[in-house]
């Protein structure tokens, strides 16, 4: 006897019960199998519920009219037909386990949508299954095809199908993936036309329209009115909230600038459309401010107020305003305080809220502390050094109040004489002016012939509080001392005892006051 492999049956209804595990079948379809090459004419195939029946040959089953209830084992003998003669006893045996599996469990369902506008009455866009849930109990190990027809014909599109009618029908063929055994459900596609309410959403954005959204904030408008108990999903368009395809997270960032409408699927608790609103998103943008400023206050008009103001673009009554430090509210204000206020700009109807700065910046004119000269030299030098309090931004020129100005306190090779230093601040708070400055240095000639110029001989750049008390020696090229006199107020006009000298080379000898003494010669021209 030929082995012959287990079996699988799935239930069903030729009985008229399809839940009873009973299944019709002929087992002398087997026979082929069990004996294989051997002449069937020869030998006799029978099938027994017992191992002992199978090994006697008693009480043989029905083989063309067995019933296989859930799971049975079928013993089958071979021996040698009664035709057949032969004083051999021989026989052989094998064993076979026959199962009939369940049918799934489904349910008929309803799967009730909500009407499409843009279509006709009852007519609207279904997912189907979302009918899954309500054939069966549990879609674990299943697999869920729907059909047109109750003949399995023509499978349809599950996640986008079109009603023809209202209340059509269509099929659902559930199969079990581990025993290939369906079984039908009837799915009636209703379309409810019922409505929930639409809701607005407004956020403050930024200034290309785009903001954050929490969708379920709009959940009180969009069941105003109706029972607090339904649910709601939202989608980015009509049709995904019709085929519940693609649900938006509750924290929605806008994807089309200023304004857009995503759709609110409102469900009762067994999954039924409720109704499809639209959600008007909008995005007010704050209000539109110019940049933050830096104002120069030139200390000087302490403690006189300046102006400042929000820097609002627009209509400023349509704004509030809330100044720190000051805590004023008005639009514009009046101070003389050097330091940071900042203001917050709510708008009085979208409550979108801007902030700016304005920043006052002291400056003011110098303060000179020293002027430094190194004179009497090749390089005759000015360093000008201010005070530490000065808070201005300067630039130097010397002599000009129109310039040209620099960046360094520092003049060099400055030609004897009196001269002025400008300081000018940057920030426009105005120019100081230094007192005289007196670069010391010595007349190369004179000409004492009364025209006005030159016509006296002294030490330049002599000051009441620098060398003023200096003395000067003048000799004739012999050596003989002319006149001497005080550096501060004496000069030479080129006499001897209220004689004209004849024009020459002379000498001098200067004495100043911290004991350096300075000899040379100039030319007396008539």
């Amino acid at each position: 006897a030929n082995s012959v492999d287990n079996m699988a049956f799935c239930d069903n209804d030729d009985d008229g019960d399809d839940t009873n595990g009973m299944v019709a079948f002929d087992l002398s379809t087997l026979d082929t199998i069990i004996l294989g090459m051997q002449d069937d004419m020869t030998y006799d195939v029978t099938y027994h519920n017992s191992q002992n029946e199978a090994n006697s040959g008693a009480s043989p089953i029905d083989a063309p009219n067995f019933i296989v209830t859930n799971t049975v084992t079928v013993y089958a003998r071979v021996d040698l037909s009664n035709t057949v003669q032969c004083n051999s006893q021989g026989f052989d045996t094998t064993s076979f386990v026959l199962l009939v599996n369940p049918l799934p469990n489904v349910m008929t369902a309803r799967l009730v949508q909500c009407q499409d506008m843009n279509a006709a009455n009852g007519i609207s866009q279904f997912n189907l299954t979302e009918a899954d849930n309500l054939v069966v109990s549990d879609t674990n190990g299943l697999t869920i095809t729907y059909y047109l027809e109750s003949t399995l014909t023509t499978e349809l599109n599950s996640i986008d199908y079109t009603n023809t009618r209202n209340d059509q029908i269509v099929y659902a063929e559930v199969t079990n993936d581990g025993t290939t055994c369906s079984r039908v459900a009837e799915v009636a596609l209703h379309v409810e036309n019922r409505n929930a309410n639409d809701a607005t959403l407004e956020v403050c954005g930024g200034e290309f329209g785009f903001g954050d959204f929490v969708l379920s904030d709009a959940e009180a408008d969009i069941l105003a009115g109706l029972n607090p108990a339904l649910s709601i999903a939202f989608y980015e368009n009509n049709s995904d909230a019709f085929l519940e395809m693609n649900q938006l997270n509750d924290n929605f960032p806008n994807t089309e600038a200023f304004q857009q409408i995503v759709y609110a699927r409102v469900e009762d608790a067994n999954n039924e459309c409720f109704g499809i609103s639209e959600v008007t998103l909008i995005v007010n943008t704050p209000p539109e401010v110019a940049p933050d400023e830096s104002i120069i206050y030139c200390v000087e008009m302490l403690p006189d107020p300046i102006a400042i103001s929000s820097g609002v673009i627009g209509n400023t009554n349509d704004y509030t305003y809330m100044w720190t430090p000051s805590g004023e509210t008005t639009e514009t204000i009046f101070t003389s305080d050097i330091t940071t206020h900042s203001v917050t700009i709510t708008n009085r109807t979208t409550t979108c809220v801007n902030s700016r700065s304005v920043t006052l910046e002291a400056s003011g004119l110098a303060q000179i502390v020293s002027v430094d000269i190194t004179d009497l030299s090749e390089n005759n030098t000015l360093i000008i050094t201010i005070s530490t309090n000065s808070p201005g931004d300067y630039e130097y020129a010397i002599d000009n109040p129109s310039g040209p100005y620099q960046e360094e306190p520092v003049f060099e090779n400055v030609a004897p004489g009196f001269h002025n230093i400008y300081i000018r601040d940057k920030n426009g708070c105005g120019v100081t002016r230094s007192e005289d400055i007196g670069v010391l240095g010595f007349m190369n000639f004179f000409t004492p012939n009364s025209d006005g110029f030159n016509d006296v001989w002294r030490i330049i750049g002599i000051t009441r509080e620098r060398e003023a008390n200096a003395r000067v020696y003048i000799f004739d090229r012999y050596g003989k001392l002319l006149k001497n006199f005080p550096a501060g107020t004496g000069v030479w006009d080129g006499t001897f005892n209220n004689n004209p000298m004849p024009s020459s080379d002379y000498w001098y000898m200067v004495e100043l006051e911290d004991g350096r003494v300075y000899k040379s010669h100039f030319t007396l021209k008539r």
